[in-house]
């Protein structure tokens, strides 16, 4: 009879062990789990604060900036050929003329450079301008930029019926001919 509990012991011992190892093994899964969940919460909790604090941050400006007697001037440039100046209206930015398409579709066949007024787009009005200050800065941004002989488009008071005959300067910045200006009115209505 010994013999027999010995082995009905031995064979009991693994079940007994076995039993505590199940258990410790089902609670470890089950923490596993609740880990991860927990995890998968955490990373989306953080995505979401990631797309909000980048919808936050200010977009940076299409173009690029130079400086004119210690004014930031905004401008795009695209393409290559023949200059093509694009002056904006009043309450528009340079950045309108790629929203509607133009300044791409321009850029097929010359080089075409948006330039913000001052006050408009990209910088903050800091003071009043008037027509010949802007066909000044214009030129000088023109200057800066090496542009000889441009085709100026403006649109509303941004055409160059109203600032080119204002300043000398731009003629001037077309290098040994006028430049050629194009008038784009407002629209009726």
């Amino acid at each position: 009879m010994v013999m027999r509990m010995n082995r009905r012991s031995l064979l009991r011992a693994p079940r007994r062990v076995a039993s505590p190892l199940a258990k410790l093994l089902k609670s470890t899964v089950k923490a596993t789990r609740t880990a991860i969940r927990q995890g998968e919460k955490v990373a989306r909790q953080t995505t979401k604060a990631l797309r909000a604090v980048k919808a936050e941050r200010p977009r940076r400006a299409p173009g690029r900036f130079v400086e004119i007697d210690g004014l930031r001037v905004h401008y795009i440039v695209r393409g290559k050929g023949r200059p093509v100046v694009l002056l904006h209206g009043n309450g528009t930015m340079a950045e309108d003329f790629i929203i509607c398409g133009l300044l791409d579709q321009l850029a097929k066949r010359y080089r075409v450079i948006a330039i913000d007024r001052p006050g408009f787009g990209q910088r903050p009005r800091h003071r009043l301008w008037t027509a010949s200050a802007q066909a000044h800065l214009v030129h000088r941004v023109l200057e800066r930029l090496n542009v000889e002989r441009p085709v100026i488009v403006g649109h509303s008071w941004g055409h160059a019926g109203r600032i080119g005959p204002c300043d000398e300067r731009l003629a001037r910045s077309a290098g040994s001919g006028a430049p050629v200006r194009i008038l784009l009115p407002d629209a009726p209505g």
